[in-house]
């Protein structure tokens, strides 16, 4: 999966959860999330967490995620980026 794969995907998930219309599209890498965005609040980020978990099959630990994760756009792209190239170094050596 390329980045311009994995941030559209990204910002799919945050319209289906978030409802942000079109908003979505003026969503760039350093548009800010938390304190930015209202729909954005803890319930939110639960529930995006999960969809992220679900679509991406990957597994997040609460230790995992903190306030870092969720600044910019562009922070949760860089961590499920990470993730995802954590998961396929599993796989590969596994």
């Amino acid at each position: 999966m390329t980045k311009i794969d994995l941030t559209v995907e990204i910002k799919r998930i945050l319209a289906d959860v978030l409802g942000l219309g079109e908003r979505l599209n003026a969503m760039k890498s350093d548009t800010l999330l938390l304190g930015n965005i209202p729909e954005l609040d803890s319930i939110a980020i639960v529930t995006i967490i999960l969809a992220l978990e679900r679509n991406f099959s990957i597994s997040i630990k609460d230790d995992e995620i903190s306030a870092r994760t969720f600044d910019t756009f562009g922070a949760l792209v860089n961590f499920l980026e990470q993730k995802l190239a954590d998961k396929n170094h599993l796989s590969i050596n596994t």
